[in-house]
């Protein structure tokens, strides 16, 4: 239901060209409408709650309004942002005021159908939800899915290159009525459809029923449904209501005391998705106590209301829903926000969430949910799903190089964003993708980096302060996989001059059968222009920064003469990021300089820059003469001439980085 103060705004919205309007008169309005189950007000108050923030209860003004989005006024959907006025935002542990703040948004659409008798649109009766997503009307939904995708979907159904199934599946039967699981050896089985989970472990030391060397008897003998796990007991009750007898597990399926299943097992997953029916991901389960399904208030899943349609006076039933509805159930899930996961998503042909409302799909094609089960997501374009890159690593797709390249750094950006148990599976966790990329591209793979794309690509940088280097080895210094925490990879680089030169670039594998996966060492030969870096007075903020800094290099009789002096950093133009805090410190370095990019910078309050990036890697000489990476560097030149004096001052030198 919507509150009296919802509905004749949303018909002032149908009446005017008006894009704002005041919502409640008061604080202690809106408030009484949410606790009186007006879907719009209190999905607003839940919002604001959530945020922390806080209002005047006491203003006699109103405290928030509406911002509207479209096209004219009779076009539909309607999209509505709410906004809260004049209220405290949480900063640290102060609060700081704020003019406006975005609370929630909401999507109106009319209940409509098509009449094939007249032609004419019809209105037809609105969706009822059922209580709980094990309910059969979801489970049909989903079946639904899944016969569009695998009848209709070109881009989700590749013609196989040959028949593929896991080692080992776990087998669902049902004798005496009775679900139960059994291990097979999947040499042994016919080629067929199974499905895979994806999920959040929890604590490894609640995991009760887990493949172990010990467990493998009674697993291939059969476990009862019952002594699993939530999760893993709703997925069995899944598998079996869609049909589709197998499934594949990681904790049932590979055995989890034995190292060398596991690596071996390990170096398939990302073909284990791939080559899935359907991926079932445990959306809504924080651990597998959680289980799949939920139970939910129907009614809360969507709102419908009966007002007028056009201006013609007719009425209809519109339906309103939250915005961000995508973003919020499915991105903002904890397992979304695990690296393994990110694989299994952009590697499986499709997909079902089931989040805490309600059961999304996802595949090459479409995104959907109950409430849009045709798609069109209010923020189903956004840049936060993964559509492009699940196209993008489809092989029907073009093998454009810089095409992959591009998605590859948008693809880092978001997997360094994701946790990991284990620091040790930063490669593993990703050479599912890796190895798709190379049957696009056959480009060499080193680490994390493509040689199509060095030495550009050794420009990485660390997005924050607390994005550090492993304590354990991960991969060598000059590899983004060596860093914990979110990177940042340029996408699009404008190259004016080229400076390095890569001579021998080798990595030591952890597991030869994983040409993509963890590295137990490696290391890159350069040949570059080579200068020396001193700097003080380090600031943190959301990078390093230094106030002054001195570049120098040695003359013929190897006295050290200065080619670069700065006193004071202008903004964001001359800037030493750090591969950690402690890199800082060390106020002396060497520089590599790679390659030399235009400017083009826009500031705030119009402050404009423009002209030439030195940029170089920051190297620390070891004892055993062979450096490291502990940062990028990047100076401002006014002219390109001013920038390559510089450079023709700077000897070349052989350099190697592990």
């Amino acid at each position: 239901m919507l509150c009296h103060v919802c509905e004749a705004i949303f018909g002032e919205v149908l009446d005017s060209l008006e894009l704002k309007f005041d919502h409640h008169s008061s604080h202690a309005s809106l408030i009484s409408s949410a606790a009186n189950g007006c879907y719009i007000c209190s999905n607003i108050v839940e919002s604001v709650a959530a945020k922390g923030c806080r209002t005047d209860l006491h203003s006699l003004s109103p405290l928030t309004f509406w911002d509207v989005n479209r096209s004219d006024k009779n076009s539909w959907p309607v999209n509505i942002n709410v906004f809260l006025k004049n209220c405290e935002i949480p900063n640290g542990l102060q609060y700081r005021p704020e003019q406006t703040m975005y609370a929630k948004g909401f999507c109106f659409r009319p209940v409509l159908s098509h009449d094939p008798l007249n032609g004419k649109e019809a209105m037809s009766r609105p969706t009822a939800f059922w209580d709980s997503t094990d309910s059969a009307e979801t489970i049909s939904q989903i079946i639904d899915w899944l016969e569009r995708c695998t009848k209709h979907h070109v881009l989700c159904n590749p013609r196989p290159e040959t028949a593929w199934m896991p080692s080992r599946l776990l087998e669902v039967t049902n004798p005496s009525g009775n679900l139960s699981v059994h291990l097979r050896d999947g040499s042994r089985l016919k080629c067929g459809p199974y499905l895979t989970l994806s999920h959040c472990w929890g604590s490894t030391s609640t995991q009760n029923l887990q493949l172990t060397t010990n467990s493998l008897k009674s697993f291939q003998d059969g476990i009862a449904v019952s002594s699993l796990r939530p999760t893993f007991r709703d997925m069995v009750n899944m598998a079996w209501r869609l049909g589709i007898h197998l499934m594949w597990v990681d904790c049932m399926c590979i055995i989890q005391d034995d190292d060398q299943d596991w690596k071996r097992e390990s170096a398939l997953m990302g073909k284990v998705y791939a080559n899935s029916w359907l991926n079932v991901s445990a959306t809504a389960a924080g651990d597998d106590c959680s289980g799949l399904f939920v139970s939910r208030n129907g009614s809360r899943v969507m709102d419908y209301f009966h007002t007028r349609y056009n201006k013609d006076g007719e009425t209809t039933t519109w339906e309103v829903t939250t915005s961000e509805i995508w973003y919020h159930e499915v991105e903002g899930a904890a397992v979304n926000k695990r690296a393994w996961v990110l694989q299994e998503r952009i590697l499986s042909p499709r997909i079902v969430h089931m989040s805490k409302s309600m059961a999304f799909w996802e595949c090459r094609t479409l995104q959907a949910s109950e409430v849009f089960p045709d798609g069109d997501l209010p923020d189903g374009k956004s840049v936060n799903n993964y559509g492009q890159l699940k196209q993008l690593y489809h092989q029907s797709r073009s093998a454009d190089v810089y095409d992959v390249r591009d998605n590859w750094t948008l693809l880092l950006f978001k997997y360094t964003m994701c946790g990991l148990t284990f620091e040790t599976d930063r490669l593993i966790a990703l050479s599912g993708i890796a190895s798709e990329v190379y049957k696009r591209t056959r480009c060499g793979y080193m680490a994390g980096l493509w040689s199509s794309q060095l030495p550009v690509d050794l420009l990485w940088q660390a997005m924050t302060p607390l994005t550090t280097r492993s304590e354990l080895y991960v991969a060598p210094s000059w590899s983004w996989a060596s860093m914990k925490g979110h990177i940042w990879l340029s996408r699009h680089v404008a190259v004016c001059g080229l400076y390095t030169q890569i001579l021998r670039c080798e990595t030591s594998l952890a597991n030869a059968a994983d040409k993509y996966g963890q590295v137990t060492g490696g290391e890159i030969e350069l040949r570059a222009p080579i200068g020396n870096l001193d700097w003080i007075g380090v600031q943190e903020i959301n990078y390093y920064k230094v106030e002054n800094l001195t570049m120098s290099v040695p003359d013929e009789s190897g006295r050290i003469y200065k080619i670069r002096e700065i006193s004071s950093f202008p903004v964001m133009t001359d800037t030493l990021k750090f591969d950690g805090a402690e890199y800082a410190e060390l106020h002396t370095a060497y520089i590599a300089v790679v390659l030399n990019k235009p400017e083009d910078y826009r500031f705030y309050r119009d402050i404009e820059t423009y002209g030439y990036n030195l940029s170089g890697l920051i190297l620390h000489r070891l004892p055993c003469m062979r450096y490291m990476r502990i940062g990028v560097a990047g100076l401002h030149y006014d002219t390109e001439q001013e920038l390559e004096d510089v450079v023709s001052k700077m000897p070349k030198q052989d350099v190697t980085i592990i």
